[in-house]
């Protein structure tokens, strides 16, 4: 008599075995949860205009998405080269202006006043190193994301492509079943996700609308790239909020001051 196997096969033993491995995995690969956004989002943006391009063109669903990705590929390069050209004007220009913004930033008053109460040159070399460890931090995370935003749309492309096949063998587990219960829940957990990651959207869409008006009553310049800081602040929870609220006060205060 197999008391183990009756014993899992109990509802309660087999939930709680099943939670343990869905703690555990996410567990085990919380560091991964970025990518697993990223690859959310972008299935979810892909799949959105797969099926508006179905209805509209009646296509098999494949053709409808490699029309999509195609589409998507040449915005990408598009966006890239046009960034890639501003980043060569911008290195080019600081060749030549860098220097002399050097020597006015040196001759500022109150650059000469912090001088005469900077602390000792060996304090200064302490906290250069403790900015450059954190500078070098900060960059290694940005790769990191970049790094994840590649993966996961790379697994979201090879998930379009072979979605309807991933249903059909999802749809032959039996759903009250050890593997089938996992993989509900961490179906949940997309769902949640992409839920979440619509509703910041839609967030930082407003924040960006109401903030354009009071921009211009203002006469803050620079307002495109102040409105796209905005944007993508807004899609970072409570923090991206904080981040662009004090740089507009910031810019606000040196525009109008406090009246």
């Amino acid at each position: 008599m197999d008391r183990l196997g009756d014993f899992f096969r109990e509802r309660t033993a087999r939930r709680l075995l099943a939670l343990s491995i869905f703690v555990a995995l996410l567990f085990l690969f919380r560091e991964e949860l970025v990518l697993l956004a990223f690859f959310v989002a972008i299935s979810a943006a892909f799949g959105g205009a797969t099926r508006q391009l179905q209805r509209r063109t009646r296509w098999p669903r494949k053709r409808a998405f490699l029309v999509v990705l195609a589409a998507f590929l040449v915005l990408f390069a598009a966006l890239t080269g046009l960034a890639a050209n501003r980043a060569i004007h911008f290195v080019l220009r600081a060749q030549k202006t860098f220097p002399r913004q050097v020597a006015e930033i040196e001759q500022n008053p109150l650059i000469v006043y912090a001088r005469e109460h900077l602390p000792d040159s060996s304090k200064l070399v302490e906290r250069a190193r403790e900015y450059s460890d954190k500078a070098l931090h900060f960059a290694a995370m940005l790769g990191h994301v970049a790094m994840s935003l590649v993966i996961g749309l790379i697994l979201a492309i090879i998930y379009a492509l072979e979605e309807e096949e991933l249903h059909a063998l999802f749809e032959k587990l039996d759903p009250r079943s050890l593997l089938g219960t996992v993989l509900r829940w961490f179906g949940y957990v997309a769902e949640a996700l992409r839920i979440t990651i619509q509703l910041q959207l839609v967030v930082a869409g407003v924040n960006t609308v109401l903030t354009l008006p009071v921009l211009v009553l203002l006469g803050i310049h620079h307002i495109p790239s102040l409105m796209i800081l905005i944007f993508v602040s807004g899609l970072v929870p409570v923090v991206g909020n904080i981040v662009s609220g004090v740089v507009l006060a910031l810019l606000a205060y040196q525009v109008r001051g406090f009246f």
